[in-house]
């Protein structure tokens, strides 16, 4: 039985819409148009809001972000993570207007302080490269919430130059690889059509050059480390490498333990390489090794929604139906996630012919958040009855 549930998305994504950073640890001189300095303790603030943002603690990420644009509040730095942090979010609920609308003011105002102090100062490496960073995010955004291709090709060009721009400024910059890497293989990820226009346009792909930069970055870079290696994800997948895939997401679950997104692609990637025995027994350890952390109460939640997928992907309803309750008990106060988990134990529940405990299901997302068409789903199936497909 195929399973696709709303949690149930392509793992493929055009790298060069991952956001980037880069600057040195070390304190630089103010430049007298826009103030931006990085002092110790700046990057160790940016830090910690990158750890949390790649955590999953979204409000521990926003509260760094806003000191950092109370610091800096004409700099587009603080407004690029920000949007960065709504993209991550947005992961798990690509229908959410709200999150769309935020993204979009996050970008705009940090593009308008960026583009204002370029013109003022065509040499300010920090702008030129925070722009590059903006547009970045804006090419992963519009790849994979909102699906503009075409738009997405048009910021990913926009980076390129600004990082381009910032590399002339400082040649040796190993962060500033992660846009490089990202733009070689961007046309490589387009749609045929896409693609084909884009070699019209003189944009073309270099995938050799693009693994070097990025792995480079990956393993060099002072800030870009886990962005890079999120962008040789989407490349391995596409080019078909799925060990190295399946080995580095590992790793960044490793290093991440909290998010959720990481947990929803490997689930993702056993049910698309038609693993889900062996994905089930990857989240039965981890949730048998993760027994007893109480810092992990919603991680636990997720690894057991995940867990309940593949089993419903390889047609254990029952067994399902034990891993949705035991993810409820895991995350009781986390609305979203009881959203996505009370419509999958439904159903669960069709497929065993509980019909009037799936109707229950249903209505129980009803009153819940609306998390990535989730009422639209329970409406549906209060229905008629899920049978396997959505």
């Amino acid at each position: 039985m195929r399973l696709l549930s709303p949690l149930s998305r392509t793992l493929t994504f055009i790298p060069y819409s991952i956001c980037f950073s880069a600057w040195l640890i070390q304190s630089q001189p103010a430049s007298a148009l826009s103030q931006f300095v990085i002092t110790p303790d700046v990057a160790q603030l940016i830090r910690d809001g990158q750890q949390a943002m790649y955590n999953c603690d979204y409000q521990s990420a926003d509260r760094d972000f806003d000191t950092l644009i109370r610091l800096y509040p004409d700099h587009p730095s603080g407004y690029m993570y920000k949007a960065a942090c709504v993209w991550w979010r947005a992961l798990r609920d690509r229908t959410n207007k709200d999150l769309q609308a935020q993204f979009l003011r996050h970008a705009e105002e940090g593009i308008a302080k960026g583009e204002t102090l370029v013109k003022r100062d065509p040499k300010d490496f920090y702008a030129q490269m925070f722009l590059a960073g903006i547009y970045g995010n804006q090419t992963r955004f519009d790849v994979t919430i909102t699906h503009r291709y075409l738009t997405a090709m048009r910021g990913g060009m926009k980076g390129d130059r600004y990082n381009r721009n910032a590399l002339v400024l400082r040649p040796g910059c190993v962060d500033c690889l992660i846009g490089t890497g990202s733009y070689y293989y961007a046309p490589e990820a387009l749609p045929p059509l896409l693609r084909r226009f884009a070699a019209i346009l003189g944009v073309h792909g270099d995938l050799s050059r693009s693994i070097k930069d990025l792995e480079k970055a990956a393993e060099q870079g002072d800030f870009v480390q886990t962005e890079a290696r999120i962008v040789l994800l989407g490349i391995y997948y596409n080019e078909k490498w799925f060990e190295k895939y399946e080995n580095l997401l590992l790793s960044l679950l490793g290093q991440h333990p909290s998010n959720h997104v990481f947990y929803m692609w490997l689930a993702n990637f056993y049910i698309q390489q038609h693993q889900c025995e062996r994905g089930t027994r990857f989240f039965s350890n981890l949730l048998n090794k993760t027994t007893g952390n109480l810092k992990l109460p919603v991680s636990r939640g997720y690894q057991y929604l995940e867990k309940g997928r593949l089993e419903l992907a390889v047609g254990a309803p029952d067994e399902a139906v034990s891993s949705f309750t035991s993810g409820i008990g895991a995350a009781p106060e986390d609305k979203e996630f009881l959203a996505q988990v009370h419509l999958l134990r439904g159903f669960a529940l069709d497929l065993l012919s509980q019909r009037n405990s799936a109707i229950r299901e249903y209505e129980t997302v009803l009153a819940l958040p609306n998390v990535e068409e989730t009422h639209k789903n329970a409406s549906r199936f209060a229905k008629v009855p899920y049978r396997g497909r959505l």
